[in-house]
């Protein structure tokens, strides 16, 4: 009774941490992940990151959003919105224009939940970083932060979800199995019918060789299973 209230209140707490955890939005700039601090109010919101600067967002007019990050300022402006458009896929699309502090100006494009970026020659600007030794070299030109994090900075809805989630579920689904195939004998000898092997033996029982490689599956899927979650996060 002791292993079941304790399996019990440790799936509750799985649950509550993947209903909080994989339902926040989080956007990545020069490689430092970003969410939505507590200490925002709506006229000024603060995006943290444990390895980046603060980056503060402060709605402008005439669809222009402020963003500072580093004691630096960068405006979104935005062009055009159909992503909430109820029509095809096809019309669903934005387009918005930032500005760096050096005035060089970006095009950003949205078409169908993918964000590019260009430059003002109409060139692609790469979002993949590249490190030698550990360092982060720039190509020629390349802006330090990439303009697609700024839309996503000024625009919750181009926020990805946090980790996967599907992929949790998945984990939490065998971490039960696992432990279940460990513990119980009648999980156990339940799997031993549902295998079929019965069929083709005569006065069919489960072994002890069978409940010792039961307890060894369930171990090997409790390790799977964490290998899992680690990979949802």
């Amino acid at each position: 009774m002791i292993i079941v209230l304790l399996l019990m209140a440790g799936i509750v707490a799985v649950w509550i941490f993947g209903a909080t955890y994989y339902s926040q939005h989080i956007f990545h700039a020069a490689d430092h992940k970003y969410k939505l601090s507590s200490a925002s109010h709506p006229n000024r919101l603060q995006y943290i990151s444990s390895t980046g600067p603060l980056i503060e967002v402060q709605p402008g007019q005439d669809d222009q959003v402020q963003i500072t990050i580093a004691k630096e300022e960068y405006v979104v402006e935005k062009l055009l919105d159909h992503t909430d458009s109820p029509d095809s896929q096809e019309d669903s699309s934005a387009e918005y224009l930032v500005t760096y502090p050096d005035g060089e100006v970006y095009r950003v494009r949205e078409s169908a939940g993918r964000l590019t970026a260009e430059d003002s020659y109409g060139n692609t600007v790469n979002r993949h970083s590249v490190y030698i030794g550990g360092v982060r070299k720039l190509a020629e030109d390349e802006p330090y932060y990439h303009p697609v994090a700024f839309v996503q900075a000024a625009y919750e809805k181009h926020q990805p979800l946090q980790g996967q989630r599907w992929l949790y579920v998945l984990s939490i689904l065998l971490l039960i199995h696992g432990c279940c195939l460990f513990l119980f004998e009648r999980y156990q000898t339940f799997w031993f019918w549902m295998s079929f092997e019965w069929i083709y033996v005569k006065n069919p029982q489960p072994s002890d060789f069978y409940y010792f490689c039961t307890k060894l599956g369930g171990i090997f899927t409790v390790a799977v299973s964490f290998v899992m979650f680690y990979k949802s996060l």
